[in-house]
């Protein structure tokens, strides 16, 4: 920022300018990763996100940084569609839950290196660097998926609105648990560290603090596999997994001398939905369209990002205390809760798959 003179708000645009491309083109392109394979739209995924992180890194003003951060954050969200199809339509039962658990660890992990390595670089260095380094990170990707041995399983045959239909409703019922979810947590991890700072904590204390909804994932993720087992089970964890957060955020202003422990029971609340939510496409889903599924799911993850800081935001704003907006986090976890009670109830029909794609009448 003070390099490129810029302000607060430009800052702020850069982070939501990665985010846009997710809730615009995740759901085309995971409709084109069913009809290419995602091994080819992966691999331009990484490219673009490897071309952007480069423009970044060398940009000379704000207008500069901010196609970086388009073009990397095009890449980017496609990406995490790809890898979740892959995953899905390489693993199955009890695999596929584990397979998902230590997928869902990703995340957490990426975000722990970078807050401690890249700021570490940035002190040593300068921002230029700490930007590019990623760019490492990006190419052990592209090796991945150069040495990837795709399925030559029948590709999906309809074009984007047909399979849109063909999905149903069901997958839209737990991107809406997913998009309420992630309105929620973005929103504690964006203004919880001030919150906490206005208890009287120290900065780092109170990053740390805000940091544990993440770690409580890269514990529970890689072992609730086996929790897992069919779809009523996948519904219950989900719904406890947006229902205890929910109490959580609920609590923490009139309980804030026990912040401690009510952020480590986040941590591992929080930690029990996205295992199973992104296991549930290959049970309600055909196959051959899980690229568009995990599509939809980041397009509504996206737009839970933008929605809930920002209405949290406003309310901070308006009425000066964090309370209305940990009240709002709460309504939005038993948004998600209920988004998936609908969904529970129609699983118990199985699918028929064969409805939805009727390869004679392709």
């Amino acid at each position: 920022m003070t390099d490129l003179k810029l302000d607060h708000t430009q800052g702020g645009l850069l982070m939501g300018l990665f985010a846009l491309p997710g809730i615009l083109l995740t759901i085309p392109c995971g409709w084109l990763a069913d009809l290419y394979g995602p091994r080819r739209v992966g691999i331009a995924a990484v490219m673009l996100t490897i071309i952007g992180t480069l423009v970044v890194a060398t940009a000379p003003d704000f207008a500069w940084l901010a196609i970086g951060r388009l073009i990397s954050g095009v890449g980017a969200t496609i990406l995490v569609v790809i890898a979740a199809s892959l995953i899905s339509s390489t693993f199955e039962g009890s695999r596929l839950g584990a397979a998902m658990g230590i997928y869902n660890t990703g995340m957490p992990i990426g975000t722990i290196v970078c807050f401690n390595l890249l700021g570490a670089v940035g002190v040593k260095w300068g921002w230029r660097p700490a930007a590019a380094a990623p760019i490492l990170a990006g190419g052990a990707a592209l090796v991945l998926l150069l040495y990837y041995r795709e399925s030559r399983e029948k590709r999906q045959p309809f074009g984007l609105a047909r399979s849109l239909r063909a999905a149903g409703g069901r997958i839209w019922l737990a991107g809406l648990a997913w998009l309420w979810f992630n309105a929620a947590a973005i929103a504690f991890l964006t203004f919880s560290p001030d919150y906490f700072q206005g208890l009287g904590l120290t900065a780092g204390r109170a990053a740390l603090l805000a940091s544990f909804i993440m770690w409580g994932a890269l514990i529970v993720s890689p072992i609730i596999g086996p929790l897992m087992g069919g779809v009523k089970r996948k519904s219950l964890l989900i719904f406890a997994g947006a229902l205890v957060p929910g109490l959580i955020y609920l609590a923490l202003p009139s309980l804030s001398g026990w912040r401690l422990p009510l952020m480590v029971a986040l941590g591992f609340g929080a930690a029990l939905l996205p295992a199973p939510l992104f296991a549930l496409p290959a049970e309600i889903v055909d196959k051959r369209q899980q690229g568009l599924a995990f599509g939809i799911l980041s397009t509504c993850l996206n737009a839970g990002i933008l929605l809930g800081p920002f209405i949290v935001g406003r309310l901070r704003d308006a009425t000066g205390s964090y309370r209305p907006g940990f009240m709002s986090m709460a309504v939005f976890s038993a948004l998600a809760a209920l988004s998936i009670v609908p969904l529970t109830w129609r699983l118990r029909q199985p699918i028929n798959t064969a409805q939805a794609f009727d390869d004679n009448e392709c």
